[in-house]
């Protein structure tokens, strides 16, 4: 094995987590159609506060005088709030009820540092909790393989059991898999190449079936973009239609730590947000996989209501959530922070729990048991 192959390899296996349970084929009857569920993350923090606008409120101006968005310009929802006009794209999915806003998404005593804080929406814990396994992880519990990240990053599917996996490209991921297949693991000279071996079955049988399903899967019938964003949902789209039926996936758009020069850098990343689901979700129409998809967003935590001296915003509390799909029930969930009933550091305070959104999606659409009862109605 060459240096370059045994990197690639060990990349490969660094990206993504390894179990023994990963290599049965998933479960589901001829007539059973997955539930899917696809994670977006707002890396960084996303404003919520400029994504889903109070605009009937002066406060929201009176704190923001510069990086408010004149009400002219928001896509209104109802009598209170509208959306970011980045989001026009989506607009049509408002309209069809397919779209639902969830507001004030946060937690008791938030935390505001970017690591500790996605750990805990990752895991559905706690300020004073850590807990490693994901909420999906600890959702998913039947064979076969649960979940894709399609950004080396698996958060909310992560356990040291759990049949999940971290990739780029799923085309790369099984060409790089293939390249495992004759190599024996007592051939091993140092620990990392031992470890690289010891998996080399697994990933060469993983890599086979992805290749077998994804040579033969549909095109999509509308381009995605060419941007990382773009590519991500892709390789989600073309798993979807490889019939893996894969239950979970997670991918990630970067960007929304808007300390400085927030307006333009918001706005660009809300559009590509928006264009690129747009064409996820006509090409899941396309393919009669809209009505088993579910699409939500979530980020760390919200930005401080109050702009900064440099044209951006800090970290906040809380923000709103998205959820599209062809059986969501659309409109406007939960109660929007007040502006005028602030936290002790000035910052709006939660009035939806975040693991009240995660129930829902565990019991509406996966049909799973759950410690609580608490559910929203946007399913």
């Amino acid at each position: 094995m060459d240096r370059r192959t045994f990197l690639q390899l060990s990349g490969l296996v660094g990206c993504g987590l390894f179990a023994p349970r990963l290599w049965a084929e998933t479960p589901k009857s001829a007539t059973q159609a997955t539930k899917t569920l696809i994670l977006v993350e707002l890396k960084g923090g996303n404003d919520g506060l400029n994504t889903l606008i109070p605009y009937a409120d002066e406060l929201y101006y009176q704190h923001r005088p510069k990086l408010a968005i004149p009400e002219k310009e928001i896509i209104t929802l109802d009598q209170k709030v509208g959306m970011h006009p980045a989001l026009t794209p989506l607009q049509p999915l408002w309209e069809a009820k397919n779209m639902a806003w969830i507001q004030g998404v946060g937690y008791a005593n938030p935390i505001r540092s970017h690591f500790r804080a996605i750990d805990i929406w990752d895991s559905a814990s706690t300020e004073d909790t850590e807990v490693s396994t994901g909420w999906v992880a600890k959702t998913l519990t039947t064979e076969g393989l649960k979940g894709v990240a399609v950004d080396c990053s698996l958060g909310p599917l992560y356990s040291s059991d759990l049949s999940t996996i971290g990739l780029v490209n799923p085309k790369q991921f099984a060409r790089l898999g293939k390249k495992l297949e004759g190599i024996k693991a007592e051939s091993a000279i140092n620990p990392a190449l031992q470890h690289v071996l010891e998996v080399q079955n697994s990933v060469d049988t993983l890599a086979q079936r992805f290749l077998s399903k994804i040579n033969t899967a549909p095109v999509p019938t509308i381009a995605f973009p060419t941007h990382r964003f773009g590519k991500s949902l892709e390789s989600v789209y073309g798993l979807m239609s490889a019939g893996l039926n894969i239950p979970t996936y997670k991918v990630s758009l970067t960007g929304f730590d808007t300390h400085a020069n927030q307006l333009p850098r918001h706005a660009n990343l809300l559009k590509t947000l928006a264009e690129s689901l747009t064409i996820l979700v006509d090409n899941l129409k396309a393919s009669n996989q809209w009505d088993n998809t579910l699409i939500m967003t979530y980020s760390e935590f919200g930005r401080r209501l109050q702009e900064n001296a440099s044209g951006g915003t800090d970290h906040g509390t809380a923000a709103p959530q998205l959820v599209l799909g062809g059986v969501v029930k659309g409109g406007i969930y939960g109660t929007y922070p007040a502006l005028d009933q602030l936290d002790q550091r000035g910052d709006p305070i939660f009035t939806t729990d975040f693991r009240d959104i995660y129930n829902t999606i565990e019991t509406q659409w996966w049909q799973q048991p759950s410690d609580t009862s608490k559910t929203l109605k946007f399913i």
